[in-house]
């Protein structure tokens, strides 16, 4: 009856992945032709990639194990390691994809890439040992399972606390980037956009996590057979290979398509603001004049404003925007520009 409802558990857990890897298969096959069109792969292709790939993998070693029957005691010797290998590669891909979204979040801040990358190797290294220290197989005339390390009582636990700072660091760059002077208008939508997405993975994985620890709980008091508690409790670690699966994935689209429409908006909205301090009335009344002239030799750079660099993946032939230049020019009021600013030619100063 355990083996059945493990079966069962691990069955939900693959028909849901493959269902979001069909889904998402248009996205993947957009983001390939455009990177063999410009030569180069963009960074919300790699991360998507990764996780899509690594939580592929993972799943399909951990449930092959568990509905093969072909295993014999050297094949298990020799692979018995591969599920917890591969889990723990899927979870620093996923914490990958969180940690770039912190520091893109934080303006690219050097101080906050420094801090999130000692906090990414020290969760990872936490990982590592956790998942395979005293990390042993267990043979049984009809089942071969391997049995966790006393130190990894839960399956997938140890990845809440790991999550947890990145998305701290994110939320620390939103409200940083909220209180700033672009949050009025292309920050607004991008910024609801984050919350909602990093929210609903907060509230997905910590829930997936608590309900994995009370199943381990449950199943190890109640039950008197080692083999089927272990059966049940590694079916409840494949629903969190697939929560993790899908919500990166949907974090990684989300961020994508809306780096694409803050492009679009921005491109239109763009103010070009001139910081040289402007000293002699001539100077003055160019910066005035340049503002209802229009300068066609191209030599302004207009580069779209990155706060992720899951920048849209266009080339100028394929953007039909219209660009308006706007030049804000800041001067003193000193009384004698006033009397040379005008050059009439019936005027004469007196």
């Amino acid at each position: 009856m355990s083996s059945q409802v493990a079966g069962f558990m691990r069955t939900a857990a693959l028909a849901v992945a493959v269902y979001d890897y069909l889904q998402t298969v248009p996205f993947e096959f957009r983001g390939l032709v455009l990177a063999c069109r410009n030569r180069r792969l963009s960074q919300s292709l790699v991360l998507f990639l990764c996780i899509r790939y690594t939580s592929v993998v993972a799943l399909v070693i951990s449930n092959y194990g568990f509905f093969a029957n072909d295993f014999s005691l050297q094949s298990c010797t020799r692979y018995f390691l591969f599920p917890s290998i591969f889990k723990v590669v899927q979870a620093m891909a996923s914490q990958a994809i969180l940690g770039v979204r912190a520091f893109n979040l934080s303006r690219k801040s050097a101080s906050v890439g420094y801090i999130l990358l000692a906090i990414y190797v020290v969760c990872c290294t936490f990982e590592w040992v956790t998942t395979m220290y005293s990390r042993q197989m267990d043979f049984h005339p009809i089942l071969v399972r391997p049995i966790p390390s006393p130190f990894h009582s839960s399956s997938t636990n140890d990845l809440q606390g790991n999550h947890s700072p990145p998305r701290g660091m994110g939320r620390l760059g939103l409200l940083r980037c909220s209180n700033g002077p672009s949050s009025a208008s292309i920050m607004a939508k991008i910024t609801r956009l984050m919350l909602r997405d990093g929210l609903a993975y907060f509230v997905a994985l910590a829930l997936i996590n608590v309900l994995n620890l009370i199943f381990y709980r449950v199943t190890y008091l109640t039950l008197y057979d080692r083999q089927t508690a272990f059966e049940l409790q590694t079916a409840a670690a494949s629903l969190g290979y697939t929560v993790t699966f899908v919500m990166s994935q949907k974090l990684v689209i989300h961020l994508h398509e809306a780096s694409i429409n803050r492009g679009d908006e921005s491109a239109n909205t763009i103010a070009t603001v001139l910081t040289q301090q402007l000293t002699s009335p001539r100077d003055v009344s160019r910066a005035m004049r340049s503002q209802f002239e229009s300068k066609s030799d191209g030599g302004a750079n207009l580069t779209v404003p990155d706060l992720e660099s899951m920048t849209a993946d266009k080339t100028e032939e394929e953007v039909d925007v219209q660009v308006r230049v706007e030049r804000t020019v800041r001067t003193e009021p000193f009384g004698r520009v006033y009397e040379l600013e005008d050059y009439s030619r019936n005027y004469s100063v007196r």
